[in-house]
């Protein structure tokens, strides 16, 4: 088989398809975050001038900071946050054990107590996403290398760039992929560390009085 059958073939084809489609997913995704930024900073523009107009208003005034600060967390976590969810959020970031990636990825698990705590749990749909992802993954392996050990046997320029641009498309796809992969591996790790415990944020140490009462030592007799 020569390089122009290796264009033609099946495999090729469906590679270049791949390409296309990861091309214009980026592409697409690249569009929708652009305009998205455009229209959340003309939204905090028109915010400061509601701001303005309300200036007599107090009640008003409230009402459009709560607002405000629902599109700002919309923009840090990619999605629109209620007031108590945001809460929610905050004091587990505020804990010191999480960070913003974290919390990003155990959004979508998510679900709000009763308490106004968040319990994360991927549960069946992120086993099903790990499973899905790293299956597609490895048969998207084997596909890729077998394409590439074909073209790089003709021997070649143009079937060595062949190789490459398949290489480059199964990166970019691989890449695509693992995202979500690691998006349930941190909300895993999150649901491990919210079982251990409560996540009050890191106090200053009480002062020694305090400290020898909880130990059950008595304060002995005051030196003259």
């Amino acid at each position: 088989m020569d390089f122009n059958d290796l264009l033609t073939s099946g495999p090729a084809i469906g590679t270049a398809v791949a390409g296309v489609v990861a091309a214009l997913y980026k592409a697409a995704k690249s569009l929708l975050e652009f305009n998205d930024e455009y229209l959340q900073k003309r939204r905090f523009r028109q915010y400061a001038w509601l701001l303005a107009e309300a200036e007599e208003h107090a009640d008003l005034r409230d009402f459009i900071h709560l607002v405000k600060r629902e599109d700002i967390f919309r923009g840090v976590f990619g999605k629109p946050v209620s007031p108590q969810t945001a809460r929610a959020l905050v004091a587990l970031y505020q804990s010191g054990r999480y960070s913003m990636e974290e919390l990003r990825a155990s959004y979508l698990y998510a679900r709000l107590r009763d308490d106004g705590t968040l319990e994360v749990k991927p549960g069946v749909g992120g086993a099903f996403v790990l499973a899905f992802t790293l299956s597609l993954v490895a048969a998207m392996s084997v596909y890729a290398v077998l394409l590439i050990v074909l073209f790089l046997g003709v021997q070649s320029w143009s079937a060595a760039l062949a190789a490459a641009g398949v290489l480059a498309v199964y990166s970019g796809l691989t890449w695509l992929f693992c995202r979500d992969v690691r998006a349930v591996i941190l909300a895993r790790r999150v649901q491990r560390r919210l079982a251990q415990g409560p996540d009050a944020p890191q106090v200053a140490p009480p002062p020694a009085s305090v400290a020898r009462q909880r130990l059950g030592l008595r304060a002995g007799p005051a030196r003259k």
